[in-house]
């Protein structure tokens, strides 16, 4: 989940942010990375970037129900860009990683990581005061301006379970383009996030899998993100509660 727990976070789509060769399994999203597409979840999430519309545009008397439930979330996510699976593309590159290597260092590997984590897939541990927050306008936003100074969203259509943000991004790192942005609580229980964006992304070809370095030459790039995220149980087991930057 980029960001808070299931909402996208545009520097989810970053390859060289969500490199396979520094994945840790199960471990809750760290939030180190930077703004780069702000929407961001994110940055915090899109959640936050949907919330910091709402508000910068005088409805912050609304906010979106209903409040997700605290625990154990899980988060499936899908990003094409310009038309290429993200998420696959991660795996491929994963995959030649492993298979590039010495044996007896694949070994060592696999036992310090354990099994390779899920692409795609994020497992997020939510608080009662985090799920408090979620839907708290006026801490989403103050997160949101310590994220994403690059990025500038308006609301667009907002109800009750619902909303959908327009914006733009600019900055030299990351996605620089215009954006549209939907969050939908469709229970206590689930939340989707749907994002659309058209610009540039500024990233580090090295660092890229080969697979998407070409994005590194600046040219145009339609994304598309998806996520669904579902409450999993109460407990969240040895996995920490996220830290929100309110």
């Amino acid at each position: 989940m980029h960001v808070k727990h299931g909402m996208f976070r545009p520097d989810a789509a970053r390859p060289d942010v969500a490199r396979p060769d520094v994945a840790r399994p199960n471990e809750a999203r760290s939030e180190a990375t930077r703004p780069g597409l702000a929407l961001p979840i994110a940055s915090r999430s899109a959640f936050t970037l949907l919330l910091l519309g709402l508000w910068s545009t005088g409805l912050h008397a609304q906010s979106i129900t209903p409040q997700p439930e605290p625990g154990l979330w899980r988060s499936e996510a899908t990003t094409l860009i310009n038309g290429k699976d993200l998420q696959a593309a991660l795996r491929t590159a994963q995959e030649d990683m492993f298979k590039d290597l010495p044996e007896e260092q694949r070994a060592m590997l696999s036992g310090a990581l354990g099994n390779p984590p899920e692409i795609g897939v994020d497992m997020e541990c939510i608080s009662a005061e985090d799920a408090r927050n979620l839907t708290n306008p006026e801490k989403l936003i103050d997160s949101a301006r310590k994220d994403m100074p690059e990025c500038t969203l308006q609301a667009e259509e907002a109800s009750e379970s619902s909303l959908r943000v327009i914006g733009n991004c600019t900055g030299s790192d990351g996605f620089n383009g215009d954006m549209h942005g939907e969050l939908t609580m469709v229970s206590s229980r689930e939340m989707r996030t749907r994002f659309t964006g058209k610009g540039v992304m500024q990233l580090d070809a090295e660092q890229a899998p080969k697979q998407l370095q070409h994005m590194a030459t600046g040219e145009p790039v339609n994304i598309e993100h998806s996520e669904k995220s579902t409450w999993v149980s109460a407990d969240c087991g040895a996995l920490q509660s996220s830290e929100f930057n309110y």
